[in-house]
């Protein structure tokens, strides 16, 4: 299994030099191509080769800075621009704060016990909104998993973990300053993670992370950010080159023929660029899966399973948010159901993990937005019990797509939560091996999510493996 992830690496590495190497060519040909107008050859351009560039050697430095820069940029601003992100791990977090005051502030040399935390979380939370002391627990809880973690994995590029509102289970590594020994890595965990995960759960979700941090990833990624913002430049400069010319007499002969070329480096552009994305896309997805096989010799791979299909559950969730606001706006294109999203993640408890139970409260608070719309427009010029009837006739017409897409359905969901709900949370390995035998031999599916993908009803994430395939490579690679 080992040799197996080894090789995924090679091919990972294979696609992050073919991407070097395509941008080093597009950079030496967009650079050093000198463009000039000619009424001799094929395409009406004569085309030389100028080792004494238009574009400064320092505009392309500065270009190359720009990714580094900006990452560090943007990771203080993120974090310090957004009061509701928490740090759990870290020198502001909760964790060191104790740590301090046991420590240093502690003249009665009071032990690090489970009582006198609980008491000074106490007094922390005296005089504050109910609720508080069970919200220290929490980020205590996961700063504590976090600091145990990191000392078994030895990272020490992990310096910050924090805790966002952001209502999406997800969790994504920041890489500040993308520079060997200066730089860090800083681990976001969304706050829907936390409630819907136990703590083990929790704990791999930082695992995987973690995983991405031992191989780079964050700090590639930020690496390649450059060459990708230097290619967008230089070929704009090639187009304006080449464009230049055309205007310069745009209606003779000769235009026309050189603005056949320039759609051609148009549609070469699109092609290029498309095909170094298909090579970023194939390494963020394998790097996904080797952050999976990280996280499995970490921490339990069946507490890794399970929580990737909470997460998939709990995504489901969203993105039928999504995709019923998509259907009321085809169907009533005039009403803007934008500002009733948020409202509508918090009226949905935030760690139900069924759809079927949710899927009433977001139909009912998008047609309750339809009849509001409907009687402020209609009241001076239509009856009540007209506007009722109209508004009926919307509200079955939207059902009716409904229906056709819960039939599509009934055979190719696997019901997860009420199986979830009987093992208490935490599927066996037998629950799962049967959940991935149904999945192989009845050609179904185990969130709604990727069923719509296929479908082509909701985008479809090319730079990351579905959670139903991650899940069969982790119960094959560590179970069977």
């Amino acid at each position: 299994m080992a040799n197996k992830y080894h090789a995924l690496s090679i091919k990972i590495w294979i696609a992050y030099i073919l991407f070097i190497i395509s941008t080093i060519i597009q950079l030496l040909i967009a650079i050093i191509v000198d463009v000039q107008p000619s009424d001799t050859t094929f395409f009406r351009y004569s085309i030389k080769f100028n080792f004494q560039p238009d574009l400064p050697w320092f505009t392309l430095t500065g270009l190359f800075l720009f990714p580094f820069v900006s990452s560090y940029l943007s990771s203080v601003s993120y974090i310090k621009d957004n009061p509701s992100i928490v740090e759990v791990y870290g020198r502001k977090s909760l964790l060191h704060r104790i740590k301090l005051e046991f420590h240093l502030g502690n003249p009665e040399k009071l032990d690090l016990s489970k009582e006198n935390i609980t008491a000074f979380l106490s007094d922390l939370a005296q005089g504050e909104p109910i609720g508080t002391y069970e919200n220290l627990e929490m980020l205590l809880a996961v700063g504590i998993k976090t600091d145990q973690l990191i000392h078994k994995t030895k990272s020490k590029s992990v310096k910050r973990v924090f805790i966002s509102d952001s209502l999406v289970p997800n969790a994504y590594t920041l890489r500040f300053i993308p520079i060997p020994i200066l730089g860090q890595d800083w681990i976001i965990l969304n706050r829907n993670v936390v409630e819907i995960l136990n703590q083990e759960e929790i704990q791999a979700v930082i695992a995987h992370e973690i995983g991405h941090t031992k191989k780079y990833d964050s700090w590639i990624n930020s690496i390649l950010f450059a060459p990708r913002l230097i290619l967008s430049f230089v070929w704009i400069f090639l187009l304006l080159k080449v464009g230049i010319i055309i205007f310069q007499d745009p209606f003779s002969v000769n235009s026309f023929i050189r603005l056949a070329f320039l759609l051609s480096i148009i549609a070469s552009f699109k092609i290029v660029v498309k095909s170094n994305m298909k090579l970023i896309e194939y390494a963020h997805r394998n790097s996904e899966l080797i952050a999976d096989n990280y996280a499995a010799k970490i921490i339990d791979p069946n507490i890794l399973m399970n929580a990737l299909i909470k997460i998939g559950l709990r995504g489901d969730i969203i993105n039928s948010i999504e995709y019923e606001l998509k259907k009321y706006e085809k169907i009533i294109p005039e009403i803007d159901f934008e500002p009733i999203i948020t409202n509508l993640l918090f009226l949905i408890e935030s760690s139900e993990l069924s759809r079927e139970k949710t899927i009433g409260v977001i139909q009912a608070t998008f047609n309750e937005q339809v009849k509001h719309y409907l009687f402020n427009k209609y009241k001076d010029r239509m009856k009540q019990d007209e506007i009722t009837e109209l508004y009926n006739k919307l509200i079955s017409k939207i059902k009716e797509s409904q229906i056709e897409l819960e039939e599509s359905l009934s055979n190719k969901i696997i019901l997860l939560e009420p199986i979830l709900k009987h093992a208490n949370g935490l599927l066996n390995n037998d629950q799962i091996y049967e959940l991935i035998k149904t999945i192989n031999e009845s050609d179904s599916y185990l969130f709604w999510s990727e069923f719509l993908e296929i479908k082509n009803k909701i985008p479809k994430s090319n730079l990351h493996p579905s959670l139903s395939s991650r899940i069969q490579i982790i119960y094959k690679n560590y179970i069977l």
